[in-house]
């Protein structure tokens, strides 16, 4: 889910899939032409190799099979030789992306969530389903518990340095 928000800026195209990546459209290319996966696994062009001379150079042949588009990509600005592809995250406005913002994007304001159903499954991986178990139940080992049990420390959040290090800033409010 979280791979179909986001999109790219391009800088020069070598790091971002022709078809395969969200450059063009809403959604990948391959996926808009609805091409099966076995084919569109093969499709490895990067975005560089369809740039000549600083303008789109998409050959002839992909713009008759493909009428839109030369229309989206009028939308696009040509990659830049010197710039690097950026992915970014649709819904922030600054198109960074934090677990505070894929939590909110996930909720849609929806408060009720079957917490148990979502985090012990068959396909979320054991220790992915205990470091969920442990902020839930607020039992992180941070620096804010470490002071708790009587270690003195100096608290700041390794991420940004801004704030004392919480599970609730770490997790939640922290954009790093």
């Amino acid at each position: 889910m979280i791979q179909t928000d986001t999109g790219w800026i391009i800088g020069n195209g070598k790091n971002i899939n022709f078809w395969n990546d969200n450059c063009c459209l809403d959604k990948p290319l391959s996926e808009e032409l609805g091409l099966p996966e076995e084919i569109a696994s093969k499709l490895t062009a990067m975005v560089d190799k369809f740039v000549d001379s600083f303008d789109w150079s998409i050959p002839e042949a992909i713009l008759t099979c493909i009428p839109f588009l030369q229309g989206a990509l009028l939308k696009i600005s040509v990659p830049r030789p010197n710039s690097i592809d950026q992915s970014v995250w649709r819904h922030s406005s600054d198109g960074h992306i934090s677990l505070k913002l894929i939590r909110e994007h996930l909720n849609n304001g929806d408060q009720t969530i079957f917490w148990g159903k979502n985090i012990w499954n068959s396909w979320t991986p054991p220790t992915r389903s205990c470091l969920v178990w442990k902020i839930l139940w607020d039992r992180v080992p941070t620096d804010d518990k470490c002071l708790q049990v009587g270690v003195n420390m100096a608290s700041i959040c390794s991420l940004c340095g801004r704030s004392s290090e919480t599970t609730q800033h770490i997790f939640f409010q922290c954009l790093h």
